[in-house]
């Protein structure tokens, strides 16, 4: 941000950090056909495109709700519906269960919530120490530090193990549901269905999905588990896949050629938790939301910076900074006394943006620049766009081109020292397809 910052001082028309980026790329792509190489900078670029990326994003968003339920619900016709939920992101798996079950008494139903897996936060949904939590703990910790070898290793471990514990009809009370909601990674959920013992009734699953869709998946197995994606949403009766967001299905159609609807998480229980103030403040009050960024270095070289500018300012004393930093906790009741919030986010589809809609408050988030030099440099190992994550099929390649989707959905470049083999104006084009910028 200050190399940035620092062209426009000089009354230079360039950003000192993102249009050596793109030099380095036109660089090392001459005699290409790039639409980034017109010897244009990056803010001149992406003043350029930026309507039509947002006019994709919106389409995108449009043309993939999903379809209204042809009769009405009927009513209910016993006990409450037995439902597993099967996944690893218990904040993600929460919000969803909540949504599916208000859904659920809309039509005069109730649901009884089981949680499996979600490991890391289990405490959350109180199934710490249980079976596919254990198993999936094993499988996924330290995945991103562990070489493809390892972790292809512990994929056969998993599978192994999966298959034994179904084989004795355990975890018991997973075989006695109704339906599965599986939430991400996709890889759990069609394990599941793939090893279900050939006895046993296969259960009706609903699919919600956030990040890509081979999290977690070892390199070899990529093709085959994305055909059975693909298989899953085309072909079959008992399973229903949905998206959280228009990025998110933006993937599976460039990734799969399929055409998933997407339904943002809800969150309901938070809604219209903030209250504006009835006057107007002589203070106020922001809060920085929680982000891997903000405690990064270069978050705090961002954090010394606001502070000094609020200091030598006319806006010290009429702007108060929080900082919600690891370590500090607030409910979302304390959230909602503060007049705004402000959202750094590393990654483009954090559940915090819609915790912060679903209440109302006012939410300030970065610009597609700023954007930018957030995610592909501050998250480029770990990044939901990363070149790990990357595959398709013929059908992917052939629906981005009629989509007339302008960029690969993923860095191309394998580490950081590759960078200059992606465009920065990429990760613009990713950003406007965010819930962040539709909404």
């Amino acid at each position: 941000r200050l190399l940035a910052d620092l062209g426009q001082l000089s009354h230079q028309d360039v950003d000192l950090f993102l249009d050596p980026w793109l030099r380095a790329h036109c660089s090392s792509r001459r005699g290409s056909t790039s639409p980034w190489c017109t010897g244009a900078g990056f803010d001149q670029l992406l003043l350029a495109g930026t309507q039509q990326w947002a006019q994709l994003g919106g389409a995108l968003y449009r043309n993939l709700q999903p379809s209204s339920p042809l009769s009405p619900a009927r009513p209910d016709i016993g006990g409450p519906l037995a439902v597993s939920v099967i996944g690893t992101h218990s904040g993600l798996s929460m919000a969803v269960a909540e949504a599916f079950s208000a859904a659920l008494r809309d039509g005069g139903r109730n649901a009884s919530i089981a949680y499996f897996g979600h490991w890391a936060w289990c405490q959350n949904v109180g199934n710490c120490g249980e079976q596919l939590a254990e198993l999936f703990r094993g499988y996924q910790l330290d995945w991103a530090e562990s070489d493809m070898a390892m972790n292809m290793a512990k994929y056969k471990e998993l599978v192994a193990s999966l298959g034994e514990l179904f084989g004795h009809s355990e975890p018991r009370a997973l075989f006695v549901s109704d339906m599965f909601l599986c939430t991400r990674p996709f890889l759990f959920c069609w394990l599941v269905r793939k090893l279900w013992p050939p006895g046993q009734t296969q259960v009706p699953m609903l699919h919600y999905y956030s990040g890509p869709v081979l999290f977690d998946t070892p390199p070899a197995e990529m093709p085959d588990v994305l055909s059975a994606f693909r298989a899953t949403v085309l072909e079959s009766p008992l399973d229903l896949v949905v998206s959280s967001s228009a990025l998110q299905s933006a993937w599976m159609l460039g990734m799969a050629g399929v055409a998933v609807p997407h339904v943002r998480p809800h969150t309901t229980q938070l809604r219209g938790l903030y209250s504006p103030p009835v006057e107007r403040p002589n203070q106020l009050l922001a809060l920085v939301l929680r982000s891997t960024w903000i405690n990064s270095w270069a978050g705090e070289a961002f954090r010394s910076v606001i502070d000094k500018l609020l200091q030598s300012s006319s806006l010290e004393g009429r702007l108060d900074v929080g900082w919600l930093l690891s370590g500090k906790f607030l409910q979302y009741e304390e959230i909602a006394q503060f007049h705004a919030a402000v959202f750094l986010p590393e990654q483009p589809d954090k559940l915090t943006f819609w915790e912060q809609y679903e209440m109302s408050m006012p939410l300030w988030l970065p610009a597609a620049g700023f954007w930018t030099r957030i995610h592909a440099l501050g998250e480029y190992r770990y990044s939901v766009f990363a070149h790990r994550w990357k595959a398709e099929l013929l059908e992917g390649k052939d629906a981005m081109a009629a989509c007339g989707i302008p960029a690969p959905l993923f860095f191309t470049g394998i580490s950081q020292d590759e960078l200059e083999t992606d465009s920065p104006l990429s990760p613009a084009i990713w950003f406007h397809l965010t819930d962040y910028v539709i909404f």
